[in-house]
């Protein structure tokens, strides 16, 4: 991720291809550990409510590196473009939470196509991506890439948008149409297993934060959008994250989880409000505003974090990083 910063600080400069390479090894590499850490703790007797939130936890903060090494190679950044697939991207990841949190089971794939497929998917794509010209892939318009009989079938007032919208748009849109297919089989998963319409609709309540957050991005100006994709990206991602982080929480202690969440409020009304109606904030007072807004995100999530697992590690007589030692006593008993 940082790597990818340096070369690319608002996901519009093209990465040399070496980063791309990196970016495809360390995603495979990413999600080959995450498949070993559970099969390590039960194979050790160690699996715990802890390893859960680490796993699910961390795997909610890597959305931030997929969405990166998406920008590395498509380069649609300082554009909403790029913000429809973050937005759609953890508002999926959030659903699953919020279905485990109802239904008592984690979903992992649709069909033959789960997590695995998609990490390893993403992680070869950004390999192949290194060896390719991807200014002349990603930016070319889409009806190049197009079969004529498609084509055919445009009306003739409609083919300029053929001609104008470019492939990393049209990918976009065709992720965008996917995760709502992901997220409306959710809904049905979920609603299927709670009948009560009543409970479907405090079910329902529970999106209202995600919701608003994957909305925001879309209120705010697109002059401040094409100069702070980075800033606004983080931002986002880790308010999005705490919030993802206490329904996992929540759902192991069977917990309320409150519709609306207060956590979400300073990038609203200071990111987004503030933004949309106060057109005197110079440039430097906009990245000044965003970057505080990142600074504190990053402490609220650090902060939430390190209490959860004080409170975890105190309640189950464990340690966060070691295998802590039975005594004798308990041994013999």
């Amino acid at each position: 991720y940082a790597v990818t910063w340096y070369h690319s600080p608002n996901f519009e400069l093209a990465v040399p291809d070496w980063v791309c390479i990196l970016n495809g090894y360390c995603t495979i590499a990413y999600y080959t550990l995450d498949c070993m850490d559970g099969k390590q703790a039960r194979r050790t007797g160690t699996s715990s409510p802890l390893g859960q939130l680490f796993d699910h936890g961390f795997d909610c903060i890597c959305n931030l590196a997929h969405l990166s090494n998406i920008g590395a190679f498509a380069m649609f950044g300082g554009s909403y473009y790029y913000f429809l697939v973050q937005a759609t991207l953890q508002f999926c990841f959030f659903m699953a939470q919020w279905e485990e949190y109802y239904t008592h089971i984690l979903p992992h794939a649709t069909g033959n196509i789960g997590v695995t497929e998609v990490n390893y998917a993403m992680g070869l794509i950004s390999l192949f991506n290194g060896f390719i010209d991807r200014e002349a892939v990603y930016k070319a318009p889409v009806h190049q890439f197009l079969p004529q009989a498609i084509l055919d079938m445009v009306p003739h007032s409609h083919t300029h948008y053929t001609e104008e919208y470019e492939l990393r748009h049209f990918l976009s849109i065709m992720w965008t149409i996917f995760s709502f297919g992901l997220i409306s089989l959710s809904f049905l998963r979920t609603f299927t297993y709670l009948k009560d319409p009543w409970m479907c609709a405090v079910a329902a309540s529970k999106l209202l934060s995600p919701a608003l957050l994957s909305l925001g991005l879309f209120w705010i100006r697109p002059v401040i959008i094409q100069d702070f994709s980075r800033e606004i990206s983080v931002a986002f991602g880790l308010a999005f994250s705490i919030i993802t982080k206490k329904m996992i929480i929540y759902s192991m202690a069977k917990m309320s989880f409150a519709a609306l969440q207060l956590e979400i409020l300073p990038l609203l009304v200071f990111g987004v409000f503030w933004n949309m109606f106060d057109h005197r904030l110079t440039k430097p007072g906009v990245e000044l505003l965003w970057r505080s807004l990142c600074v504190w995100y990053a402490y609220r999530l650090i902060s939430f974090a390190r209490g959860a697992i004080n409170e975890i590690c105190a309640r189950l007589d464990i340690n966060c990083f070691t295998i802590k030692q039975k005594n004798t006593k308990d041994k013999i008993e």
